[in-house]
């Protein structure tokens, strides 16, 4: 609790313009130099973050969220907690060059990048699988789904697999916002 004391008001102070992320707890980054912050971006306790991944303005990510390689998440997304964002993937025909024998899951190879358009939400218990490249801007995403294809912007999905159950009003936004 001390830590996290500190590292916020370490960070309050340049919250308004600096791109240092508020941290409420233990985050594990794979490669810290390869990841990029906007400014306003609040991460919750026990995050792993992949390698190149990029976070834009004004992000919440919650406790316990998984983001794998590769990851673009646009402005003013919110991420609830224990959602799994996937970009990587095994090759299914398994891998018998080891001494160890066959195994159904051969080596880890990477499938494609994640695009999480602007405005969009993410729901509690959310999985997002390496198939998928685009969840659009200002869509839902149902808690509990499980996201298998790409998501057109300004819908809700939800269920597992996750499909479109609404479309939603496209935000308008006038010249005070």
């Amino acid at each position: 609790m001390f830590f996290r004391v500190i590292n916020g008001l370490l960070h309050m102070p340049f919250l308004a313009e600096a791109q240092f992320p508020l941290l409420l707890g233990h985050v594990i980054f794979k490669d810290i130099r390869s990841v990029k912050f906007g400014y306003k971006v609040l991460i919750g306790d026990d995050v792993t973050i992949g390698k190149t991944v990029k976070i834009g303005n004004r992000v919440f990510i919650g406790t316990r969220t998984y983001i794998d390689e590769k990851v673009l998440i646009s402005d003013r997304v919110s991420i609830s907690r224990n959602v799994s964002l996937l970009t990587n993937t095994h090759n299914m025909d398994g891998d018998n060059k080891r001494d160890t024998g066959f195994r159904r899951a051969g080596e880890i190879y990477f499938v494609s990048p994640l695009e999480i358009g602007e405005g969009s939400w993410i729901g509690t218990n959310v999985i997002v699988l390496p198939q998928v490249q685009k969840i659009g801007a200002y869509s839902i995403i149902g808690a509990g789904s499980v996201v298998t294809k790409n998501v057109p912007d300004n819908v809700i999905v939800a269920g597992n697999p996750a499909r479109i159950i609404r479309e939603l009003e496209p935000i308008k936004f006038n010249s005070e916002n």
